[in-house]
């Protein structure tokens, strides 16, 4: 893969791009392996907020009825 030519043309714009060993002396395409992914963590998943319980009468919403009587 040494010296190899692209030819990439997008909207009548000819690029040519020379890829040479040397410019990538630390990474080579063919030496280069991906990174061992992250092992999954066994972290357990955020906790919902428990919601927050309003008391309708101090803030001038309709209360429930009162209970009827026996």
């Amino acid at each position: 893969m040494a010296n190899d030519l692209i030819d990439i043309t997008v909207d009548n714009l000819d690029i040519k791009v020379e890829c040479s060993e040397d410019s990538h002396p630390r990474y080579s395409s063919h030496e280069y392996e991906r990174p061992p992914s992250p092992a999954p963590s066994n972290k357990k998943p955020k906790r919902r907020p428990k919601p927050i319980e309003v008391d309708d009468d101090e803030h001038g919403g309709v209360s429930a009825p009162p209970p009827a009587p026996a």
